[in-house]
């Protein structure tokens, strides 16, 4: 009887952390993609991204997605929404203010809690932008 319990009460620890996981890891699965053409270019320059990978965003906003650009001078996001299979695209221009150099353009995810108001944020990939 005593195994029984300890068994039992290991099993439920295992689950509850299993589904905590879940339910922070769940706006992104592990296979998110996250893709930038072209890889480099002079401030103004027009930046395709395309992936795939995350979850559909709930219509109240529970779950964002954003792709922000960061470099020495100059940092702005963009809200990215993904489509029912979980692909996004977007299209964002470089910043003219922005210094030449190793920059990067980064995927991230916030996720609010209902119950609790807090925010769980996350980044999801970045790829590195040179500005030229």
């Amino acid at each position: 009887m005593r195994i029984q319990r300890g068994v039992r009460s290991i099993a439920t620890v295992g689950v509850t952390a299993a589904v905590t996981l879940a339910l922070v890891a769940g706006p992104a699965r592990a296979d998110v993609t996250f893709h930038i053409t072209p890889h480099s270019g002079p401030p103004g320059t027009i930046v395709r991204i395309h992936g795939n990978g995350l979850a559909a965003s709930d219509r109240c906003c529970l779950i964002c997605y954003w792709v922000a650009f960061s470099n020495s001078t100059v940092s702005r996001d963009w809200p990215v929404s993904p489509d029912d299979t979980g692909a996004f695209h977007r299209s964002v221009r470089i910043s003219r203010d922005a210094s030449p150099g190793q920059s990067s353009l980064s995927l991230f995810v916030t996720q609010i809690q209902p119950k609790t108001g807090s925010c769980i944020s996350d980044t999801l990939a970045t790829r590195h932008f040179l500005v030229t």
